[in-house]
Formats: structure tokens, sequence, C-alpha cells
């Protein structure tokens, strides 16, 4: 799974070899009227390449059987080049 809106993008490895499901972070659905929408907000260009390459990277270890970051949400701020995880 992966999230990207402005400056932030956000992934995770879901329902993998026994872990937690996006569900259990997020069990209710937010009201549509309350979902950021990119064609008002934006996105800048490299946030979905850089995303999308970490994602690559997470599907890779996957399938050579490398350990991946399971139940863990890895947030990139890329205006302040912080990233954080949290652990669900």
């Amino acid at each position: 799974m992966w999230s990207i809106h402005g400056f932030e993008g956000q992934l995770a490895v879901f329902n993998f070899e026994g872990s937690k499901h996006l569900l259990d972070i997020f069990p209710t659905p937010p009201n549509p009227d309350q979902v950021p929408n990119c064609d008002k907000n934006g996105v800048l260009g490299p946030l979905p390449g850089i995303i999308g390459s970490m994602m690559a990277m997470q599907v890779l270890k996957i399938i050579t059987g490398l350990p991946v970051d399971s139940n863990q949400l890895t947030i990139i701020d890329t205006l302040n080049w912080q990233f954080s995880k949290l652990s669900f």
C-alpha cells in the first residue's frame, strides 16, 4: 500500500505471511468529502517516483526472500527529508 499527498508519502506491506491488514490501522474508511484531492492540493512530480521505487524495493525483497518491514507504516516527509516508522 502506498499513499501520496503534497510533500508526504506513506508505504507499508500488508497481509504478508500473517502480517496485519490495512483495516487493522484504518478500521473505517474516511468520509469521501474529507479525503484530500490531488487535483486541488497537488503532488510534486518526484514524490510518486520516490515512493514507487521504495515499494518496488519491498516487492523485490519479498520475491527474493529477504526480510521486509511488516506491521510498520513508513511516512516520508520530502519537504524536511524526514522518515518516520509507526509500528501497528
